[in-house]
């Protein structure tokens, strides 16, 4: 047995960058790897930069130390923590080191036949394990939707191949390999070793989720919220709602759809699904609860 879980979580956001026209979007994936008591050992942030008209003269900003262009060869300059990209594209892909707080903090404790241990005595141990995992979100917030505030929770999907990972051989979704060529070179990537795969799903437009469905035909789905990202090509939240909708034609009949009942627009899912479906996040009446 090992001694203790050495866990990653991830989260995500939207952030903007300046132009001389409109403004470009920006977003960004917190990965966090956790020691095995919870504290953080490091932080590698993967951005997006994009701009509809192309990204030539627009200021990026960043406090990332060792910044990498993860997608082809585009340069940079920077200046302080305003970054230049040498490019007429419209998207830029680039990970970086983060100092700053952890969008999502943890705190992991351990049991074995229901004493607690440290996670330093399990190593050579045989019996029940149980771990657990506290999970505090800092970057909480609010809101308006039909006039009514509601909470806007953090995406946990790479916390969920952590957690597989200290029982299972896990595949999983790299950097942002979500898109119509990334999807396939992740399941290209499967191995006989391997005994879960946790796949990301992206899309800007209408018809991807039902496209990148077909390929993956999951066992679980798992939707984190419906948030604005995108929302200039989707025109709306309830289109963005029915876009990541797409992927439950293509949920095993016999599958489990994994919802955040914080959501308003996720929440209207109850009892319509096929298939089995939890809700869970921090309100009540849910299936599974965080505290």
């Amino acid at each position: 047995m090992g001694a203790g879980l050495a866990a990653l979580l991830a989260a995500g956001c939207a952030l903007p960058a300046l132009a001389a026209g409109t403004v470009a979007e920006k977003e960004e994936t917190v990965y966090v790897v956790l020691e095995p008591d919870g504290s953080v050992r490091s932080q590698t942030v993967s951005a997006h930069l994009h701009k509809e008209d192309g990204l030539s003269g627009v200021i990026d900003r960043s406090a990332l130390t060792g910044i990498e262009n993860t997608h082809d060869t585009t340069t940079f300059t920077q200046e302080g923590e305003e970054i230049r990209w040498d490019t007429e594209g419209t998207d830029v892909y680039y990970k970086g080191l983060a100092s700053r707080e952890a969008p999502i903090s943890a705190k992991i404790t351990y049991e074995l036949d229901g004493a607690a241990v440290n996670p330093e005595e399990l190593a050579g141990k045989s019996g029940r394990v149980k771990i657990t995992v506290k999970l505090t979100n800092n970057e909480t917030g609010t809101v308006q939707i039909n006039g009514k505030a509601q909470p806007v929770c953090t995406p946990f999907v790479t916390m969920v191949a952590a957690v597989l990972g200290a029982k299972f051989k896990v595949h999983k979704t790299e950097g942002n390999f979500n898109n119509d060529i990334g999807v396939p070179l992740t399941l290209l990537k499967l191995g006989k070793e391997h005994q879960v795969c946790v796949v990301e799903l992206g899309m800007d437009h209408a018809g991807e989720i039902d496209g990148l469905g077909r390929l993956v035909e999951p066992d679980m789905a798992l939707i984190t919220n419906i948030g604005d990202a995108h929302i200039e090509n989707l025109g709306s939240r309830e289109n963005i709602f029915k876009a990541k909708c797409e992927i439950f034609p293509h949920l095993k009949k016999d599958g489990l759809a994994v919802l955040n009942g914080d959501d308003a627009l996720l929440s209207t899912l109850r009892g319509t699904l096929a298939q089995r479906t939890v809700f869970v996040g921090s309100g009540e009446g849910l299936d599974y609860t965080a505290r």
